[in-house]
């Protein structure tokens, strides 16, 4: 799951510039814009203090159609061993459901089976996970729609039985927006999550507040701002130490190609850096999409 987030973080620009230059550019793709059938093309390489790299390379494929769709990916690490993911779905009535296995180096596999439905005021998405040793994990989401945005309650039960829960409070205002999450663990304490965005004329600005249990806080301010041709987006992160980390992105695409390139430099508390350069070509194109820069960094 955290894989089909990455590349929709790597297509988020070619979704949104291929229509109208670099307006809206965000760094979160909406994947009906993606073509019908087509494939990608990922290579990841992250840098270390000491100046080592390493390579993730991963290609997926995709078709849809008549109201089912089906994707299969394939990534290699740097030590090439191999995992595979094969997503099935299909609409229903209200929703759709949809299916996904994930096959390892030694041959286990992983399931995840979600059931998505809408109703009147907003949605339920079930998804239960059965790992290699057959035990199984639940994830429940609820949400209700409210007069400025909504509310989410979010249940994980692990297979021990136990339970986290989030709790988030989402309000829009005009110049952006609001949300705060209290997250309850299975010994009952809780952390918060308060984050604040608002627009700028060429992007926006985004503060976190995130306290854990024992009331220590970490603060983290975002600079996001569209370029000509993709987007900067600096952050300047600080923990309950006092200890700051920087976080400098850039992202850019490129239309003849339909590859989009994310260059990312994080400066740590000690001054070492690390560093990551993500570049994901779609065939074919993706299609024309208009995005909105305060709505992309919920």
């Amino acid at each position: 799951m955290r894989l089909d987030r990455a590349l929709q973080s790597c297509l988020c620009l070619a979704l949104s510039l291929s229509l109208a230059g670099a307006a809206g550019a965000g760094e979160r793709p909406e994947r009906k814009h993606l073509p019908a059938n087509g494939s990608s093309q990922r290579t990841l390489t992250r840098t270390g203090p000491a100046g080592q790299s390493r390579t993730w390379n991963r290609s997926s494929t995709w078709q849809s159609g008549n109201g089912a769709w089906s994707r299969q990916t394939t990534q290699t690490n740097p030590q090439g061993k191999t995992w595979s993911t094969q997503v099935d779905g299909a609409k229903t009535s209200d929703g759709y459901v949809r299916n996904q296995t994930t096959t390892g180096p030694n041959g286990k596999t992983t399931t995840a089976v979600t059931d998505f439905d809408r109703n009147a005021n907003g949605y339920t998405k079930d998804t239960t996970i059965t790992g290699p040793n057959g035990k199984t994990s639940t994830h429940d989401v609820t949400v209700q729609k409210t007069a400025d945005g909504y509310d989410r309650t979010v249940t994980t039960t692990g297979p021990n039985g136990k339970t986290t829960t989030a709790v988030t409070d989402f309000d829009r205002n005009a110049n952006g927006y609001t949300k705060d999450t209290t997250i309850t663990g299975p010994n009952g304490k809780t952390s918060t999550q308060d984050v604040t965005v608002q627009k700028t004329t060429d992007g926006y600005d985004r503060s976190a507040v995130t306290t854990g249990p024992n009331g220590k806080t970490t603060t983290s301010l975002t600079d996001f701002d569209r370029t000509a041709n993709g987007y900067t987006k600096d952050t300047t992160i600080t923990g309950p130490s006092g200890g700051v980390t920087t976080r400098d992105a850039t992202g850019s695409y490129d239309p003849s190609t339909h590859t989009f390139t994310r260059d990312v430099t994080v400066m740590h508390p000690d001054g070492k850096t690390t560093s990551v350069v993500d570049t994901t070509t779609v065939t074919p194109a993706p299609a024309p999409a208009a995005s909105n820069a305060a709505s992309s960094a919920q």
